[in-house]
């Protein structure tokens, strides 16, 4: 693909070839981590491979890697703020990508898949539990403009293996979603999600500890 007399057809297999690889390498992954969770394995935040993560550097980093998926997709980058976490970079990225896998899949052609990241204290609810009032929380919002998810599936999407309503016109192992909210919570975070039949998807990942990185 870095050969610039490589065209045409030859070109767009390629490109296609590329975007099944990377469905494949994250079918494996999610495989692997499921095994790891079942055999008590994840890393959680305080063990030994945490990190700094750079939220920000991770986003353009999985948004040029999520634009191979689906070319008919027009993927926005949106607000964007400095921000790491203390966390493990490889499962951050795979959580990413399955989210943003997800909302292209869905997505019809044309349609639009965006990202944003903020720094925050307002936190839902439900998350102020997992909460102290000096902290300081990175939300990341991956909206599409899908068919959007069915009332009655909605609280069973992290589910092990759930086939909802619209996924089972999709080939999918069930384990995106389960394994990527179980790397929210291996983090101390939490992901929660809003749809509408018709009107699109948004998934809201929370994650602790963040601190703003200062421009210059």
């Amino acid at each position: 693909l870095l050969d610039p007399s490589l065209q045409g057809e030859t070109r767009q297999d390629i490109v296609h070839v590329r975007a099944e690889l990377g469905r494949l390498s994250r079918l494996v992954s999610n495989l692997l981590t499921d095994a790891r969770v079942e055999m008590g394995m994840l890393p959680q935040q305080h063990m030994r491979r945490s990190q700094f993560v750079e939220l920000d550097s991770l986003l353009i980093e999985v948004s040029r890697q999520a634009h191979f998926l689906n070319q008919q997709i027009q993927l926005e980058l949106g607000e964007l703020q400095q921000a790491s976490v203390s966390g493990d970079a490889d499962l951050l990225r795979q959580l990413l990508l399955n989210i943003l896998d997800n909302a292209l899949s869905y997505t019809p052609s044309g349609g639009t898949v965006r990202l944003d990241l903020i720094c925050t204290h307002d936190l839902p609810d439900i998350l102020r539990t997992k909460s102290t009032n000096d902290d300081n929380w990175a939300k990341i919002t991956i909206c599409d403009t899908g068919p959007g998810i069915a009332p009655d599936d909605v609280p069973h999407i992290f589910e092990r293996h759930f086939r909802g309503q619209r996924t089972r016109e999709h080939s999918g192992s069930g384990l995106g979603l389960f394994i990527a909210h179980l790397i929210a919570e291996a983090h101390g975070g939490d992901i929660l999600v809003e749809s509408e039949p018709g009107k699109g998807s948004c998934f809201f990942i929370w994650l602790p500890t963040c601190k703003e990185t200062p421009t210059t």
